[in-house]
C-alpha cells in the first residue's frame, strides 16, 4: 500500500466523525441550560420594554418603539453572552484547556469557543424574539424573520465581545456588564460622531429605502467590530 492510499484510509474515519461532531456542537451549544435561560431573558426584555403598550394595535411599533426607548434595551447584550460567552474562562478556571489542548491545537480550540458563542449569541436572540413574537398579535406576519435575522446579527456581535472580555478580565460581572456600558457609550457617541446608534441598528429605527438596506447597515457594523473582536481574542488566547 502506497502513501497515498493510506492517507485515504487515514481520512475515511475522520469523513465519517464529520456528522457526529456536528450533532455534538449543536447539543452542546444549544441543548445547555443557559441557552434556555437567555433566549427567555430576551423574551422577558421584550416584555418589560412593551408592556406599557401592550394591546396597541401597531406591531412594528409595539415590537421597536417602545423597546427601543426603554432602559431595558441595554440588557439585551447579556443575553447574547449568556449561553457560551464565559465558557473560556470556566474552562481556564477548571484546569479543563489542558485536557483539550492534549487533543487539538490551541488555534482550533479558540475557533471552536469564538464560532459556538457567535452561533449561539444569534440563536439566543433570535429565538427569544420569536417567543415573545408569539405572546403579541402580529400584525404584520412578513416582518418576524426580517427583526429575528436583525436581532440576531446583533447578537454574534454582543456573545463574541464577552467572549473577548472574558479572555482579558477575569470577573464575571465585568464579562456581562462590560457589552451593557459599551452599547450605552456608543448610543451616546452615535450622534456627536453622525452615526447610526447601534440600538437603532438592532432594530431597524432609522429610515431605509429597502430592506436590504436595513440588513446591510447592521451586518456591516456588526460584522466588522466582531472581526476585531475575533483578532483580539486570538491574539490574547495563543499567549
Amino acid at each position: 500500500m502506497n502513501r497515498s492510499e493510506n492517507a485515504k484510509t487515514a481520512a475515511a474515519p475522520a469523513r465519517r466523525n464529520v456528522p457526529h461532531r456536528i450533532c455534538v456542537f449543536l447539543k452542546e451549544t444549544f441543548l445547555t441550560l443557559r441557552f434556555a435561560e437567555g433566549a427567555l431573558l430576551c423574551c422577558g426584555i421584550y416584555v418589560l420594554g412593551d408592556l406599557v403598550w401592550w394591546g396597541a394595535e401597531s406591531f412594528l411599533y409595539v415590537f421597536g418603539a417602545s423597546t427601543l426607548f426603554s432602559s431595558f434595551i441595554y440588557l439585551f447584550p447579556v443575553c447574547a453572552a449568556f449561553p457560551y460567552a464565559l465558557r473560556y474562562r470556566e474552562n481556564r478556571k477548571n484546569h479543563l484547556d489542558y485536557m483539550i489542548l492534549q487533543r487539538c491545537s490551541v488555534f482550533r480550540y479558540l475557533n471552536t469557543l469564538f464560532v459556538r458563542t457567535a452561533v449561539s449569541g444569534f440563536a439566543v436572540m433570535a429565538a427569544g424574539t420569536l417567543l415573545f413574537l408569539g405572546l403579541i398579535p402580529v400584525c404584520f406576519p412578513h416582518a418576524v424573520g426580517f427583526y429575528t435575522l436583525l436581532i440576531g446579527i446583533s447578537g454574534v456581535f454582543w456573545g463574541v465581545l464577552a467572549l473577548t472580555v472574558s479572555a482579558w478580565v477575569d470577573n464575571t460581572y465585568a464579562i456581562y456588564i462590560f457589552p451593557i456600558l459599551f452599547l450605552y457609550a456608543m448610543d451616546y457617541a452615535a450622534p456627536n460622531l453622525h452615526l447610526y446608534s447601534l440600538s437603532g441598528q438592532m432594530f431597524a429605527m432609522y429610515y431605509y429605502e429597502t430592506w436590504q438596506q436595513a440588513l446591510l447597515y447592521p451586518l456591516v457594523t456588526f460584522g466588522s467590530m466582531s472581526v476585531l473582536c475575533y483578532l483580539a481574542f486570538i491574539y490574547r488566547g495563543r499567549r
